[in-house]
């Protein structure tokens, strides 16, 4: 069994325009714990854990409703990744994580009931880890990408009204990248089972040192362009680094919407049943010294 070191890095920022931070993250077990949080948020992780959990979620619903239901998505994931997922294995993690999506839906349209309102979801993309495989699911606009040796890919799938409306042949691409329906939404986090079924997009990933993805929500991809986000990503020194320019350049070039920047470096593995000889060896040679320190303490 193996599993990879990784450091990861997230940038949260209200923007220039919004009076509300809708967003929120997943950092392997770190969220934006009070929702009506405006000030920028950057936080970094190093893991080696088996099991390890990243997401962005984009609220909406508008006044407070948004920050709800995105805090809603990551304190439950927060739940499902210590009381759940640490307990799975390669044969039902999958299972485990649509468990995850369905109960978090049903808990939002709970708070939207208790509200009385119709209005209330969040976008969910989400990557979980497990050893050297990973695992891609999303759910609206939020997007999530794979920095490749040689070029970045898009592992999400949008799920507009505009997308549909791409893949119907009704519009080209030109007019999907300026459609004013491109953020209306066709599936979210927050859909009641008497409306449609919720059907998230997923990826199953194969994990290689050197492997690096980008989180975030389209606050960040309605002005920075993939190729741009592949420059920042390979010049950067760091995850860190990589995130604090994604979110000032989002920034400069209007912040118009909240922007949310997540990266994930794949910077080794390591054998398990490696790590546990190497525990074992240091421990038998302490417990040698020991035993020649006390002969020598009795002659």
């Amino acid at each position: 069994m193996k599993m990879f070191n990784i450091s990861a890095s997230v940038g949260c920022n209200i923007g220039n325009e919004r009076e509300n931070n809708e967003d929120n993250f997943y950092l392997n077990g770190r969220f934006k714990e009070n929702p009506n949080e405006k000030n920028h948020i950057s936080l970094n992780s190093e893991s080696n854990e088996q099991i390890q959990v990243y997401a962005v979620c984009d609220g909406m619903g508008g006044e407070e409703l948004g920050e709800i239901a995105s805090y809603v998505a990551v304190e439950t994931l927060f739940k499902y990744h210590n009381e759940v997922f640490k307990s799975c294995n390669k044969s039902n993690i999958q299972k485990c994580i649509e468990q995850y999506i369905d109960d978090a839906n049903e808990r939002i349209c709970e708070v939207a009931d208790k509200l009385n309102k119709n209005c209330i979801g969040t976008t969910l993309a989400l990557i979980v880890i497990y050893t050297d495989y990973m695992y891609v699911y999303n759910l609206g606009d939020s997007k999530i990408f794979f920095i490749s040796p040689d070029e970045i890919i898009k592992l999400s799938t949008d799920h507009t009204k505009a997308q549909m409306l791409y893949e119907s042949g009704v519009i080209d691409v030109d007019e999907l990248e300026n459609s004013p329906s491109r953020h209306v939404l066709t599936q979210h986090l927050g859909i009641s089972k008497n409306d449609r079924k919720i059907s998230p997009s997923k990826v199953l990933f194969r994990l290689n040192k050197g492997d690096k993805f980008l989180i975030c929500s389209d606050g960040v991809t309605d002005l920075l362009s993939e190729n741009t986000l592949e420059e920042i990503i390979r010049d950067a020194n760091n995850t860190e680094e990589a995130v604090h320019k994604i979110v000032d350049n989002s920034l400069s070039k209007g912040g118009i919407d909240n922007i949310t920047a997540l990266i994930i470096n794949i910077e080794g593995k390591m054998d398990a049943n490696k790590k546990k000889d190497i525990i074992k060896y240091f421990l038998i040679i302490v417990f040698l010294i020991i035993i020649i320190i006390g002969i020598v303490l009795l002659f």
